[in-house]
């Protein structure tokens, strides 16, 4: 199975032979597992796990879609960070940021925007999960 993610302001990520592709919708959780029946699904901010023979790859996607379909798992997504380029100390400040803004403490004259807030530290503790 091949799996594409692709990004607006990035370069795609590209993986064949690929044995398994978990991920977060916003209906709950699915594992992708070759010759899947086609589907389309909105993601949620979650984490994408995919399996081949030898390997575990782990990525941050915060939002987007997928689709699945000939045994090709196509990732529209918002946004996506490889495991093993997040930095853990930017995304502790980050969720140290967000855990403020969420308990009513305005930074700097900022108006909060709850919302906001709470997926900023969604995407935090994302991050700090996979890494």
């Amino acid at each position: 199975m091949e799996l594409i993610i692709l990004q607006a302001d990035r370069t795609s990520i590209n993986l064949e032979d690929v044995t398994s592709v978990n991920v977060k919708t916003i209906d709950g959780e699915m594992t992708i597992l070759p010759n899947h029946i086609g589907i389309v699904s909105a993601l949620n901010i979650g984490e994408v796990h995919v399996k081949n023979d030898s390997t575990e790859f782990g990525y941050a996607v915060h939002g987007g879609f997928i689709e699945v379909a000939d045994n090709k798992v196509v990732i529209l997504a918002d946004s996506c960070e490889v495991s093993d380029l997040i930095d853990s100390v930017r995304a502790n400040e980050a969720k140290s940021r967000a855990l403020k803004r969420i308990a009513g403490e305005s930074i700097a004259d900022e108006d909060v925007d709850l919302l906001r807030a709470k997926n900023a530290l969604k995407r935090a503790e994302l991050r700090l999960k996979i890494n």
